[in-house]
């Protein structure tokens, strides 16, 4: 007995646990055969599995008023803005916020850290420019100057 160590004894018994408990499984649960299944109980069996699943109806209704109870006031003040005192810088924010914009001759894009408008010219450059300048003056941007913008 000096041959087995404790090692051995436990590692035997483990094998013995293993080995027995898969002998039960397999007399407790024997396999199904397909074979015995006749061509009519498997199709049936089939489209069973493949039958679609029937969801409830939604029973959440929208809430709301009915479209004569239209409130007259909503809570809220109309804000009235003043005309913007710097138009000139009014007028490139604006242009900012509807960037990129690109035209079949040039493409606007923004350079946020030099606070500028990079305008990038297809060829040739002379009439892309010409293009942009009346793009600019047709949109309602004339005070842009050449200052805020970088050409390239």
């Amino acid at each position: 007995m000096n041959i087995m160590t404790k090692k051995n004894w436990l590692a035997l018994l483990l094998t013995i646990l293993v080995l027995s408990s898969l002998w039960l499984m397999r007399l407790k649960y024997k396999p199904i055969s397909f074979s015995s299944f006749t061509l009519e109980e498997s199709k049936n069996f089939f489209s069973d599995l493949l039958k679609p699943l029937a969801l409830p109806s939604p029973s959440i209704k929208p809430v709301g008023l009915p479209p004569e109870q239209t409130p007259d006031f909503t809570g809220a003040a109309a804000e009235t803005r003043d005309k913007p005192t710097n138009l000139k810088q009014y007028e490139f924010d604006v242009l900012v916020n509807h960037t990129p914009i690109v035209q079949s001759e040039f493409t606007i894009t923004v350079d946020y850290r030099q606070d500028k408008l990079i305008v990038e010219l297809k060829t040739p450059k002379a009439a892309s420019r010409n293009s942009f300048d009346s793009w600019l003056k047709e949109n309602g941007y004339e005070l842009i100057t050449a200052n805020q913008i970088i050409f390239q």
